[in-house]
């Protein structure tokens, strides 16, 4: 240079320079998935934010019965009545839930749903001689259950183990109780060993829009993030309280359950989850007795979609379809959860 000085060549520094970045103390959020269930699917709301969540949903179940009033003093032939019926059930439900972020890890919701509900039943005896079908129709609308939920985050998903989040769901029985329905009597002259006897059938005239009990839902489900899937699973227990009717004392019988899938991203804006659920009730009792055969298996193949419509609104549908012989045929459930 001019003064006769040789310039220094810049030298890059020998360590970090400045100071880095504090890390978050706020826990990894789950991540967000199509919500299939009241457990599984969605995301814990913010702290401070409010989620507003119309729902409607529509279910279908269809399955023949056949009741048996008789005796057989031979393998191939009965005598008394042999009634086949057909059963077709349209359920409507229209709902609305608010949600709200207590913290970080922990949201609360409550949830008010309206029924709408079908029930087609056609019977003919079999073996009576008759030649038009019975046909019964009932249906009714009114408010359902109240549903009310808390949902805590366990985990934040560090070291390679999955998100956990603990769940609390609780139902109250303020829907129409089956117990109180009003039915209609049927009576049919049918063949016996000492001429004819009088058979009488009851159908409900009404239908209800509720459970009749109390049910607490303890459950936990855990999540795995291995972008762009997620993987996931709920493990959950129902209790229900027993209730007293005209008829005795009755328990329904508790329940346990699980729910396993995979959600997958496609993009910022969509995502999908396909998952299977599966619940068992054990047998109910009415005073102490277990009633045979009231055990029940509930399956369901479950495929579940989302689409963020706005950084505040959300499209989120779910299909179920039945796998087992008590499970719905199909149910459908399309949800607006808009935050603010």
């Amino acid at each position: 240079n001019t003064n006769g000085t040789e310039e220094t060549p810049d030298q890059p520094p020998s360590g970090p320079v400045g100071q880095a970045p504090p890390k978050s103390k706020e826990p990894e959020r789950p991540p967000e998935m199509p919500r299939l269930t009241e457990t599984v699917g969605g995301v814990l709301t913010r702290k401070g934010n409010v989620v507003v969540e119309p729902a409607l949903s529509y279910s279908f179940v269809g399955n023949n019965r056949v009741f048996v009033d008789a005796f057989t003093f031979l393998p191939a032939i009965l005598i008394g009545l042999t009634d086949i019926r057909q059963v077709k059930r349209h359920s409507i439900f229209a709902s609305l839930g608010l949600r709200y972020g207590v913290t970080s890890r922990l949201e609360v919701e409550a949830r008010v749903p309206y029924v709408y509900r079908a029930d087609h039943q056609r019977a003919r005896p079999f073996n009576t001689g008759a030649a038009n079908d019975q046909v019964f129709n009932a249906d009714g609308n009114n408010i359902g259950d109240l549903e009310f939920a808390a949902r805590y985050q366990l985990s934040n998903g560090s070291g390679g183990w999955p998100i956990l989040v603990g769940n609390m769901l609780t139902t109250v029985p303020t829907g129409k109780s089956p117990f109180d329905l009003k039915f209609v009597e049927s009576k049919i002259d049918v063949p016996s060993g000492e001429g004819t006897t009088t058979s009488t059938f009851r159908f409900p005239i009404e239908v209800p829009t509720g459970t009749g009990f109390f049910t607490f839902q303890p459950s936990i489900t855990a999540l795995y993030p291995t972008a762009p899937a997620v993987f996931f699973g709920n493990l959950n227990y129902t209790y229900t309280m027993s209730t007293s009717e005209s008829i005795g004392k009755i328990d329904a019988g508790d329940a346990v359950g699980m729910t396993f899938g995979m959600g997958f991203s496609v993009n910022n804006r969509t995502s999908f989850n396909l998952g299977y659920s599966h619940r068992h009730f054990f047998e109910t009792k009415i005073n102490g007795r277990k009633i045979g055969g009231s055990a029940l298996d509930i399956g369901q193949l479950l495929l579940g979609y989302s689409f963020r419509y706005s950084k505040q609104t959300n499209y989120n549908l779910s299909v179920g379809v039945g796998t087992t012989d008590n499970a719905q045929d199909v149910s459908l459930n399309f949800r607006v959860p808009m935050t603010f």
